[in-house]
């Protein structure tokens, strides 16, 4: 019987913890919380929050709206320097990933919720950074730049490439322990009212800081 690899994860809106298959490499897995029901994502390891109204979207505006929910949380992480010089750390989960470099298979540990780690290839010695649960191609160069321009370009990086898998479509479903799955698409209908303080705060806060991102702006402008 093969065992399915499990992360712990909570929901940010109810709290309720619970296990989640572990996302494979580059897939984004998409449901709902089986407590309180709302809309979430596992990204980096964790759940996040996603609007309701991505129900009744159609394919394409669900990748467009599913993105701009990451790359801002994504944002968030970076200017919090959630990315680390990371070793290889005794008694830790460890994943398979792929060098994009050279192509060797190397074993790391299971990133924590939230963290974006940083290694070097032990074979051609360049730089990767585990994102998605598999290893993205990084400049070396980033390396030597200021903490801020490190954030700012490693950020770059991996917008461009969640841009690339949501464009894709690779949304998979959050399978709960207890049930068989939670399908995305039902036809709830659109959310009407007003804009609400929090909507308000999300576009000063990072909307307006990110419109001169080429992904992020074609995201929600088409």
């Amino acid at each position: 019987m093969i065992r399915i690899p499990m992360i712990a994860v909570t929901c940010p809106h109810c709290g309720d913890k619970g296990n989640v298959p572990l996302p494979k490499a580059g897939m984004i897995p998409v449901g709902k919380c089986p407590r309180c029901s709302k809309v979430i994502a596992i990204f980096l390891n964790q759940i996040v929050l996603l609007d309701q109204k991505i129900l009744s979207c159609t394919p394409i505006d669900q990748a467009r709206d599913i993105y701009r929910v990451l790359t801002r949380f994504l944002y968030q992480r970076c200017q919090e320097l959630a990315f680390t010089r990371a070793r290889h750390a005794e008694k830790s989960r460890m994943i398979t990933v792929t060098c994009s470099h050279c192509g060797e298979k190397l074993m790391v540990p299971l990133p924590k919720a939230g963290m974006i780690p940083v290694y070097e290839c032990p074979e051609c010695h360049e730089v990767i950074i585990i994102f998605l649960n598999q290893a993205v191609r990084l400049d070396k160069k980033i390396l030597k730049l200021s903490t801020s321009d490190q954030a700012h370009n490693i950020y770059q990086v991996l917008s461009r490439f969640l841009y690339q898998r949501c464009e894709q479509l690779p949304f998979g479903q959050v399978l709960h322990p207890t049930q068989p799955g939670m399908p995305l698409c039902q036809n709830e209908g659109p959310l009407k009212g007003p804009i609400s303080q929090c909507e308000v705060d999300a576009f000063l806060g990072t909307d307006l800081i990110l419109i001169d991102n080429k992904e992020y702006f074609k995201s929600v402008f088409g």
